[in-house]
């Protein structure tokens, strides 16, 4: 496998990568996030 080759081969994944991380960037302002209050509704509805 020529260098061309391997190129090509990790430019897909590393494009995904990149256009999730722009998804991300662009969703605005983080939220927060309380664990124990998930954990608690999750076991609610066990």
């Amino acid at each position: 496998m020529d260098a061309d080759a391997v190129d090509d081969d990790r430019e897909e994944p590393l494009s995904a990568l990149r256009a999730a991380l722009v998804l991300g960037e662009d969703s605005g302002e983080p939220e927060p996030f309380d664990f124990d209050e998930f954990v608690a509704v999750k076991k609610a509805r066990e």
